[in-house]
């Protein structure tokens, strides 16, 4: 039955996200749509290699805040009883925080690649 929920929570998000694209006064649809992390700055949006380093520096740091994250969260796991529930949601959440570590990492090593291949200036 969560698997429908959600299935269908992402075809609605799906259908809805153009419309409040389109809505720029809206406080909900600035929300919603609102992109954060860094911007490119070339013309006409094109990333730079400045920027894929800035975006490579920022996944770096983020991966290091959730890796640190993921070890203090075993750390605590492990003073906690076994097989109780805290043990259980602790350790949880050290293996989500794992998880976005390694996601991190794979994004700073995309952004590090693109940084090789991007204009360092555009002239223009």
């Amino acid at each position: 039955m969560a698997l429908w929920i959600m299935l269908a929570a992402a075809i609605l998000v799906r259908a809805y996200l153009p419309i409040l694209r389109g809505r720029k006064d809206s406080p909900v649809a600035q929300t919603l749509v609102r992109e954060v992390g860094v911007r490119p700055s070339g013309p006409g949006g094109r990333w730079l290699r400045r920027d894929r380093l800035w975006a490579a520096l920022a996944s770096l740091l983020t991966g290091a805040a959730c890796f640190a994250a993921a070890a203090l969260a075993f750390e605590w796991s492990s003073r906690l009883p076994n097989l109780s529930t805290g043990n259980y949601v602790v350790t949880g959440v050290g293996f989500v925080l794992a998880l976005l570590a390694v996601v991190a990492a794979l994004a700073t090593l995309v952004h590090l690649g693109g940084a090789v291949v991007a204009p360092g200036k555009i002239d223009g």
